[in-house]
């Protein structure tokens, strides 16, 4: 439904992600709303572990955009891929914070509804190793209040990523709450843990079906050595009535935090301990991809670089942030379907004029693009994300 540029606003030097809605989309009454929603919804929530939206405007032609931070690392999808599965230690630090930003949106009566691997992105921090989870695309959250239940689809839509979907959206239930993403965190916790997910089908229908009635393989069947109060917290979250599942992401991020804490320790008394440790370590491919940009969503063309780029391959420049030159790289597109796409056109201009002023702008090819030399592969922790850098840049002039 949208396409992601990465900008540079050049009177800040500050880089920026700026995300379109497609020109086919802009007379869908659905999926403009949706796109709105999500702007006006996240720039609501204040919190490290949910992505920062600065603002929401319009192009001259009508265009609608949002200016949000840029992230440099992974997508937690991405990384599972790659990797296979997540430390224990790793799982429940990551997904304590993430059930903590949680407990802000639905403390402010916002659902996410959509949680899914490729809405969970591991981003870069300023420390070396540091790691922060963060949320992306609340487009399908549902407003809760007293009075108002909004929503964007009719009475019984199902509306969701589908190997992510609690029991009662699965039936199309409208009454829809927090501890529908606690499931989901369930979900996604079981496959970091496990490197599959708990319900399989051959179709969508069958999944639903499965969601709603089947019981998931124990996690302690496909990973026996996995701490056993993590696999019972899982569990917990997976339980189809609701009424008996983990009742609200700030008790699962409370529980979450002890166990991560008890298991740093854990870790810290063992490396004190001489011993001679035979691990398995993850393999790094060669760092010789020099298109990487650290924003978006794994290419359909995987090449099995350590980082993958989140929303495509194509590096092209753009001018944006109203009447600001800036410096941008085009990063792809996505589908309705959440479905990566590889733009044909990679030196494709920018839709739209997002100045009032009238600029003459130079949009340079990829081959004109200034490439850095690749940095030496840093060495990787057993089953650790690996964040990659930002290599290339392209500039835009007057």
């Amino acid at each position: 439904m949208g396409e992601v540029w990465a900008v540079r606003n050049q009177l800040t030097n500050r880089d920026f992600a700026v995300k379109f809605l497609l020109p086919e989309f802009w007379n869908n009454g659905e999926a403009f709303e949706r796109f709105l929603r999500e702007a006006e919804t996240t720039g609501k929530l204040r919190h490290p572990g949910i992505v920062d939206v600065f603002d929401v405007a319009q192009t001259d032609d009508g265009r609608p955009y949002i200016v949000m931070e840029l992230l440099a690392g992974e997508e937690l999808g991405s990384c599972l891929d790659r990797v296979g599965t997540l430390a224990p230690l790793r799982v429940a630090e990551y997904f304590s914070q993430l059930s903590g930003a949680l407990q802000l949106a639905h403390r402010a009566g916002v659902v996410h509804r959509d949680l899914s691997s490729a809405n969970v992105f591991l981003a870069r921090g300023d420390a070396a190793g540091e790691i922060t989870p963060k949320i992306l695309d609340f487009g399908v959250s549902k407003i809760m209040g007293p009075s108002v239940v909004e929503e964007l689809t009719g009475h019984g839509a199902v509306l969701g990523s589908p190997s992510y979907m609690s029991p009662e959206q699965a039936c199309g239930a409208d009454a829809v709450d927090e501890r529908t993403d606690v499931w989901s965190l369930g979900v996604l916790m079981y496959r970091c843990l496990s490197g599959t997910m708990p319900f399989h089908a051959k179709n969508y229908n069958a999944l639903m079906v499965a969601v709603m009635t089947e019981t998931h393989r124990p996690l302690v069947e496909l990973v026996p050595s996995v701490d056993s109060e993590l696999v019972a917290l899982v569990g917990r979250c997976l339980i189809k009535d609701r009424n008996d599942r983990i009742g609200s992401a700030g008790e699962l991020s409370a529980r979450l935090g002890a166990i991560t804490r008890r298991l740093a320790t854990e870790a810290s008394d063992w490396s004190r301990t001489p011993k001679r440790r035979v691990t398995d370590r993850v393999p790094l491919a060669p760092p010789d991809d020099r298109r990487r940009l650290p924003f978006g969503r794994r290419d359909q063309a995987d090449d099995g670089s350590p980082f993958q780029p989140f929303f495509g391959r194509s590096s092209v420049q753009a001018a944006i942030l109203a009447s600001v030159l800036v410096l941008g790289v085009f990063l792809g597109r996505w589908n309705s379907t959440g479905e990566s796409e590889t733009p044909t056109d990679m030196a494709a201009e920018l839709p739209g004029s997002l100045s009032a002023a009238d600029e003459t702008l130079k949009i340079f090819s990829p081959s004109d693009l200034p490439l850095a030399e690749p940095e030496p592969p840093a060495r990787v922790a057993d089953n650790e994300p690996n964040l990659g850098r930002a290599v290339a840049r392209g500039t835009l002039r007057r």
